[in-house]
């Protein structure tokens, strides 16, 4: 039990990595999308829960959150028909990220992900957001998503520069 958090962690890992072989937006996308964001919130109960968190879990949880947000963006943004406002926006976004990432680094020696709310706010925005696009008018979407994401990058930049949150 002293591991749980971590092992659903690495599966969500693995899970990701078989996002690659699946065709954007089937049934089986979506099935190993739902388990990799159900596992992203699963891992962190168990540890609140049974009291087993641990600098090694964070990490872990951490990379499996890039994993996935990395091969969900590569498989979905090149099926989508993002207007060039929207690539430049995403851009910035990354750029805001990066210069955070720089800035923990340099300053604290640490690469800096945080768990702000903003961010997980974002994260929970942007899983559901491949379910909503059947609904909803997809620039409506990229725009808000955007704006939201633009708004967590820069609070988790303000955090790593006050050094108002623990660090990774």
């Amino acid at each position: 039990m002293k591991y749980i958090a971590n092992y659903i962690s690495v599966s969500r890992i693995i899970m990701s990595i078989l996002i690659i072989g699946t065709e954007t937006f089937s049934v089986p996308f979506f099935m190993i999308y739902s388990y990799c964001g159900l596992s992203d919130m699963v891992d962190g109960f168990f540890a609140r829960k049974y009291n087993i968190e641990s600098k090694l879990g964070e990490k872990i949880d951490s990379l499996a959150d890039i994993v996935f947000v990395s091969i969900t963006m590569v498989k979905i943004i090149p099926s989508l028909n993002l207007p060039k406002e929207i690539i430049i926006w995403i851009i910035a976004i990354s750029t805001i990220k990066l210069f955070g990432i720089m800035y923990g680094f340099i300053c604290y020696k640490k690469i800096m992900f945080l768990h702000t709310m903003a961010n997980k706010i974002t994260g929970f925005v942007m899983f559901i957001t491949p379910f909503l696009m059947v609904n909803i008018r997809p620039v409506i979407i990229y725009a808000f998503l955007c704006a939201l994401s633009t708004f967590a990058a820069v609070d988790e930049c303000y955090h790593i520069i006050k050094g108002k949150q623990k660090f990774l």
